[in-house]
């Protein structure tokens, strides 16, 4: 399976980021694809001026997800259809879980829970201190995409085209919406709604209640990307060599960035700001 999309196929009155969903507690932890459940993928820490290598871990095969970190201990998938828990300080394997198929998915960490999906269509939920299943659902094709959480539900997407919401408790489908592409990207929180960017070249905008889709939001290409989500803007890179800023208010694109000479397609998720957009 091809990584990413086949290329044939501010803050806001309107209460798109109410404060009490705008942000996880996450201290200095990564517990999530891009950081947060906005996505936004900027760290609250700083590198040191000369970083030093302090350890490394072999998993006997590559790793094309990202790690996250919650309470001291680092959760990495790989290909050889294992999800790993290393000790942060000294990379010490505490413990393996075996996936029904290869990992490319970034796992993710809520409430002593790690989540993530497999190549075969399995999204696990495992306890993070031990690494005992929880439970598992399946779906009808590989899982990239990572998890992120409201409440009690658990959210991300599969390469059945779909967004999948599940009960975090015990893995109940709660409600599933079928887009017109790959879901690879991570979804993202904005207020009540989860939104998507997908191979479809859509940005969609789903309420977490029910599943119902408010509007999907032409992005004029197809992105792999995760949005990032500041304020009442999404931002996201395309294959048609953009950057867009998207209004999650008015449902239109607030602008578009292409560089003048430099034409290739995003694949990279946006790290965003306030006030910059990498």
């Amino acid at each position: 399976m091809l990584l990413g999309c086949s290329e044939d196929e501010s803050s806001s009155s309107d209460g798109i980021l109410p404060e009490e969903v705008a942000a996880i507690d996450r201290g200095g932890a990564w517990p999530v694809f891009r950081g947060d459940l906005q996505q936004t993928g900027v760290a609250r820490t700083s590198l040191r001026e000369s970083p030093e290598l302090l350890w490394s871990f072999d998993a006997g095969s590559d790793i094309e997800g990202t790690a996250a970190i919650a309470n001291g201990t680092v959760y990495i998938g790989a290909l050889d259809a294992n999800l790993y828990a290393l000790d942060l300080e000294t990379g010490e394997k505490l413990w393996t879980y075996a996936a029904e198929e290869e990992v490319k998915s970034s796992p993710s960490v809520f409430d002593g829970v790690v989540y993530f999906g497999d190549e075969l269509g399995y999204f696990h939920a495992v306890d993070a201190e031990s690494g005992e299943k929880k439970w598992s659902f399946q779906t009808y094709a590989g899982i990239i995409s990572g998890a992120t959480v409201f409440g009690d539900r658990v959210l991300f997407g599969s390469y059945d085209n779909s967004l999948y919401c599940l009960n975090r408790d015990d893995g109940a489908l709660v409600w599933q919406v079928e887009t017109d592409g790959y879901v690879h990207g991570t979804p993202a929180i904005a207020g009540s709604l989860t939104t998507v960017s997908g191979c479809d070249g859509y940005l969609w905008l789903i309420e977490i209640s029910d599943g119902s889709v408010v509007t999907k939001i032409d992005l004029q290409g197809q992105s792999p990307a995760s949005p990032a989500i500041v304020g009442d803007r999404a931002y996201v890179g395309t294959y048609e060599n953009q950057v867009l800023a998207v209004d999650l208010v008015r449902h239109e694109l607030a602008w578009v960035y292409e560089h003048p000479k430099r034409k290739f397609p995003y694949y990279a998720s946006a790290a965003a700001t306030d006030e910059i957009i990498v």
